[in-house]
């Protein structure tokens, strides 16, 4: 439920972050003109997409009336990894804020 909350902040500072990619691409200043900067653009982007595209709590509904118990501590460790993998992602896009606004 913690995740479902989460997840349209994370889409919409995903489609955010692209929107502004695409605007700076051609511009005087690309992101390529900042190797630093667009090295940690990127690294927040790919780790947004992950989260966004592959860790989408939906693939586990088939396993709600999963009848092998054996299996149920896997289940456990994937949204256990998708927490975890989540607040890494928020306290990067965090860092990089605090990182821009240093400018």
């Amino acid at each position: 439920m913690e995740f479902k909350k989460t997840r349209p902040i994370l889409e919409q500072t995903l489609s955010s972050l692209r929107k502004e990619k695409n605007k700076i691409e051609h511009s005087a200043l690309p992101l390529e003109a900042n190797p630093k900067l667009q090295r940690k653009y990127q690294k927040v982007l790919a780790e947004l997409e992950v989260l966004v595209e592959d860790c989408d709590l939906d693939h586990m509904e088939p396993y709600q009336e999963w009848e092998y118990n054996e299996d149920i501590s896997l289940l456990v460790i994937y949204s256990m990894a998708i927490a975890f993998l989540t607040t890494k992602v928020i306290d990067s896009i965090v860092s990089e804020s605090e990182y821009i606004n240093d400018f």
